[in-house]
């Protein structure tokens, strides 16, 4: 479950330790394209775990040098991080 770093400083606090750092994973738009492509390069009726079709893949490979640069414009501090806790 997403929750915020303040959610996880303060359980942490409770049993002892401080947040030492916190550094985000930056990959919003290669999340975002990876996503539109499966949605609109896959059958509607696709399930969840169900494999993607093979020009979904090739669109998602070749996109990927693309989006690995832009996410490190468009930086996010949401989502996939980690946090460094140290005991008082």
């Amino acid at each position: 479950f997403g929750r915020p770093v303040a959610y996880y400083e303060a359980l942490m606090k409770a049993s002892g330790f401080q947040l030492k750092d916190t550094k985000f994973i930056n990959e919003r738009t290669s999340f975002y394209l990876a996503g539109a492509t499966r949605k609109l390069l896959n059958p509607k009726q696709r399930k969840e775990g169900e494999p993607i079709n093979s020009f979904s893949s090739f669109i998602q490979r070749i996109s990927l040098p693309v989006t690995r640069q832009l996410d490190k414009i468009f930086t996010s501090r949401k989502d996939v991080g980690k946090l460094h806790f140290v005991r008082k």
